[in-house]
């Protein structure tokens, strides 16, 4: 076998590695992000069963085994087909497999709730909110399944040194935040929704 043979099998090889390491790391993120959302529909389902309301009070948020992270909503918006669970903390883990908060209140509450996601190539978590529009609709559930609508206001490109968008004392009423990135590694794209 020539070097030069040797050389292009070295690389495909390599390339297999690659490719069965990324396919890997997607299944492993598509099977947390299946589990997150049965563990919501459980918690909804305990909450929402009036035979079982008393006996059933949750004292925390659920927990994602896959990393322990806290399960506190679900985000949907129709006119993207997006339906993601929202974990609570922004860390590398969570952020590779749902939507995360980033800052502000709980789900409904007075304040900016601040929710991030990556801008994933295939589309998948906020990888189609470019494509959202002023007047566009999101939907919010907490964990005790109650669902409010919020209406898209505002969006905006911002560097990724600023922080205005993590406001607090932007409204008297509930806002939510989303943010990504944008094509440029330096840029954040911004959308603000109320509450309707």
């Amino acid at each position: 076998m020539t070097l030069i043979k040797k050389i292009i099998l070295f690389l495909l090889i390599g390339l297999m590695i690659i490719r069965g390491y990324l396919f890997y790391t997607d299944w492993s993120h598509n099977k947390a992000r299946q589990a997150a959302e049965e563990i919501f529909q459980e918690t909804i389902y305990k909450k929402t069963n009036k035979a079982s309301q008393e006996a059933v009070e949750l004292k925390k948020a659920p927990l994602l085994p896959k990393n322990n992270a806290e399960i506190i909503g679900r985000i949907e918006i129709d006119a993207l087909h997006l339906s993601y669970i929202i974990l609570e903390g922004v860390t590398e883990e969570n952020l590779s497999i749902s939507i995360s908060k980033v800052t502000g209140p709980p789900i409904h509450s007075k304040g900016n709730l601040v929710l991030a996601g990556h801008n994933m190539r295939d589309g998948t978590l906020f990888g189609k909110l470019k494509h959202l529009k002023v007047s566009d609709s999101i939907r919010l559930q907490d964990l005790t399944g109650v669902s409010k609508e919020y209406i898209i206001y505002d969006k905006k490109i911002v560097k990724d040194t600023d922080l205005s968008p993590l406001n607090q004392f932007i409204s008297e009423s509930p806002i939510v935040t989303l943010i990504t990135c944008t094509t440029q590694e330096d840029e954040r794209a911004i959308f603000f929704a109320e509450q309707k």
